[in-house]
């Protein structure tokens, strides 16, 4: 500036220190918030309804999977966005939000450009500018993918844990009807003055008693009631066991792979249980694939680390053993996926099968304190894979208990104590027609009474696991401190942490699975009366 014929030079200056510290701490503070936006997958939204102009944060697009410079930046886009199932329950929230100032909170799919599809909770508040009616509406979205996922799982393991119990308890008492129909159609058949057709008829009622065992042996499994004899394993070497089978089971239009890792852990499971787990997948696997196709059996070593076990309820961060069956057939979808390990659930036409195959192997899986994962769409097949807990001890050759039958005249005293009338009388006269002195009772406290009044010896006590007031368990530790010689042959046909866990029983406990033969009850007996003692005490 020149005055009077002079250059002068004029400034202000102003100390900007707090302005420049506080926007400062805004930039902090908005940084921090997109960091915890994004590490909560919640983002926020305005919309300016009068000029409908809508505006994103960057964790929305991020959820949303949409490019921002690509955005329409509209409510209609939005709407878009939103799966085409759910576009009119939303419309209709954000409707009735705007016309009655409620606030607007649904939860929705949304359908991202590559196809993936998300779930999101979106809350919203609606600003009115007086006669000017509805002017802005702010809200937030948050990704509720993972947590809808976990929770399904949740619900999903409670829904089979009670069914699993129905179906223990319903195999409990079928085998107790089932011991007492095959029992007395066996000693039918052993009495020689049984003439035809009789003797016939006879016959088929057996084999529909066994057809209905069967039965109840599947729900046992599924309901993880079945006694197992795990042993430590190679999954390839089961695998190779059951190659031959499998081929001739699933046909030659059906091309089978194996590819199986030759630096495989080892598992400790029961390996009749786990070729059942691979026959009832390789059977469901050729049903999939009518017109023939590929079936792939794969075994790998797995560590999961937390980030699956967060996403994979109730899996447990650890060493695994993976087994996967493949298949190339027709797939399934989401609805079938949600009930397929249910007992006789089946997509199957009637009178193809009993819907209780996937049951089955849900239930050996689960016993085996393991987990089982499908991955399936409708049109590209379906891959099991299940998870077997990998040990570090070494592979045991493996013992037949197959022993001949040794009949011959017996002379001890044993105490029979079943609550089911039928089933106390029909053990009662297989041990009387083998030479046994019986006593029975009919519950616990009875059978402690004879205890108490029979002068002589008792030898065995042959007692059902689960009856009223007290359970076969308890019964023989009482015994054990009345009569510490008499020994225990415990019978039921649903087992449970009395006198097993994890599936296998107590070291010493003598166990006899309803529905039993009599030569299968007289050898039991027989089996345990002539076991050495060994300083043992009852087994309880």
């Amino acid at each position: 500036l020149k005055l009077r014929g002079v250059w002068t030079f004029s400034a202000f200056v102003r100390d900007i220190t707090e302005h420049k510290r506080a926007m400062e701490a805004l930039r902090e503070s908005e940084a921090s918030l997109a960091e915890a936006q994004r590490i909560a997958h919640l983002g926020n939204w305005d919309w300016d309804i009068a000029q409908n102009k809508l505006r994103w944060s960057h964790e929305i697009f991020s959820i949303f999977g949409i490019r921002e410079e690509l955005f329409g930046a509209t409510h209609e886009a939005f709407i878009n966005s939103v799966h085409p199932d759910d576009r009119d329950l939303v419309q209709k929230a954000v409707d009735e939000a705007l016309a009655g100032g409620k606030r607007y909170n649904i939860d929705h799919r949304v359908v991202r450009p590559d196809g993936d599809i998300r779930v999101v909770l979106e809350q919203g508040e609606v600003f009115f500018g007086g006669a000017y009616g509805p002017v802005r509406m702010v809200g937030t979205v948050q990704d509720i993918t993972g947590q809808r996922s976990l929770q399904a799982q949740l619900l999903q393991s409670q829904k089979m844990e009670a069914i699993g119990q129905l179906a223990g308890g319903v195999a409990h008492d079928f085998n107790n009807l089932l011991t007492i129909i095959s029992g007395y159609g066996q000693l039918l058949l052993e009495n020689d003055k049984l003439e035809e057709p009789m003797r016939d008829h006879t016959k088929e009622i057996l084999k529909a008693s066994e057809r209905a065992a069967s039965l109840t042996r599947q729900l046992l499994a599924f309901s993880r009631r079945q006694v197992l004899a795990p042993q430590v394993l190679d999954l390839n070497a089961v695998v190779g066991n059951v190659d031959k089978m499998l081929r001739r089971l699933i046909g030659e239009d059906i091309d089978l792979v194996t590819e199986l890792n030759p630096g495989l852990g080892r598992v400790k499971a029961d390996p009749g249980q786990i070729e059942q787990v691979i026959m009832n997948l390789a059977v469901n696997a050729r049903d999939a694939m009518p017109g023939g196709g590929k079936l792939t059996l794969e075994t790998a070593n797995a560590d999961l680390d937390e980030t699956y076990s967060r996403t994979h309820f109730p899996t447990l961060p650890g060493a695994y053993v993976m087994l996967a069956v493949s298949d190339s057939g027709v797939g399934m979808d989401a609805a079938t996926q949600a009930h397929m390990f249910e007992p006789f659930f089946t997509t199957k036409e009637q009178g193809k099968g009993t819907g209780l195959g996937l049951a089955t192997v849900y239930g050996i899986v689960k016993q085996s304190r393991g987990y089982i994962w499908v991955y399936s769409e409708p049109g590209h097949g379906s891959t099991f894979k299940i998870y077997l807990p990998r040990v570090e001890a070494e592979i045991m050759e493996s013992r037949s208990d197959e022993t001949p039958l040794v009949v011959h005249r017996a002379s001890e005293v044993v105490l029979v104590v079943e609550d089911e009338t039928a089933v106390r009388s029909l053990v009662k006269e297989v041990l009387t027609s083998n030479g046994y002195t019986v006593l029975e009772a009919s519950r616990g406290d009875e059978a402690l009474s004879i205890c108490e009044r029979h002068k002589g010896p008792i030898h065995l006590m042959v007692t059902d696991v689960i009856m009223p007031q007290m359970s076969g368990r308890e019964l023989a530790t009482l015994v054990a401190s009345l009569r510490p010689d008499t020994r225990v042959l415990f019978m039921s046909g649903y087992t449970n942490e009395g006198i097993v866990h994890q599936g296998e029983l107590e070291r010493d406990t003598a166990f006899l699975q309803k529905p039993f033969s009599p030569k299968s009850l007289a050898r039991k007996v027989r089996e345990v009366l002539d076991d050495s003692p060994k300083d043992k005490t009852p087994a309880a």
